[in-house]
């Protein structure tokens, strides 16, 4: 991969290594043959080619690839894109991305809130803003646990959404965090505890 800088990894399950990269594109590494591939073409279906920030495969075999304009849904088995988000479809920087239980994708924005895509049907469903309850439409992180809860982390403190009861709990500096701006990396342990860096 040269100077490319990896930002996210992600395995198929044919044990295929995906990388998204900074600056290069998307790569695979095929352990079995000892096989590199690298995306980044001309004629690249992939939303935005070059700067990619990250990667989650689901239960479908699709590999999502999020990136500075939008998010490309790739099927493992065809090596096809099959569809992208664009902004006009209203994902524009898509910086992280989760699967719930459901098989939902869930994907944080700039300004937006938290958006959603059904990853059997491809279609976007309602997602989370400022106007349901989050904190802020500004979101650095968001994280599905097994309980069908999301953890999402943003500007103004973390938002904690059952998806199950539709309910909501809020956390800022009022309530025990040491700062409402949550930057660091998040991460839902087998055990359920949330953790995050700062």
């Amino acid at each position: 991969m040269g100077e490319a800088f990896v930002h996210s990894v992600a395995v198929g399950k044919d044990n295929v290594v995906y990388f998204g990269t900074r600056k290069s594109g998307l790569f695979s590494y095929d352990p079995k043959i000892k096989a590199r591939k690298n995306y980044l073409t001309s004629n690249s279906e992939l939303v935005s080619s070059r700067y990619l920030h990250d990667l989650i495969t689901d239960r479908n075999n699709r590999l999502w690839i999020s990136s500075g304009s939008g998010i490309s849904a790739f099927d493992l088995t065809s090596q096809r894109f099959v569809k992208n988000y664009l902004p006009k479809d209203g994902f524009k920087a898509v910086f992280k991305v989760t699967l719930d239980e459901n098989g939902r994708l869930w994907t944080t924005s700039e300004n937006d809130g938290v958006k959603c895509i059904d990853t059997k049907t491809l279609k976007v469903l309602p997602g989370i803003s400022k106007q349901d309850w989050l904190l802020s439409n500004t979101i650095e992180y968001v994280v599905a646990d097994k309980s069908e809860k999301l953890w999402i982390s943003t500007h103004r403190g973390l938002c904690v959404c059952d998806l199950k009861r539709k309910s909501v709990l809020l956390f800022d500096s009022k309530n025990g965090l040491n700062n409402n701006h949550i930057q660091g990396a998040s991460f839902v342990l087998k055990n359920g505890n949330y953790v995050r860096g700062f």
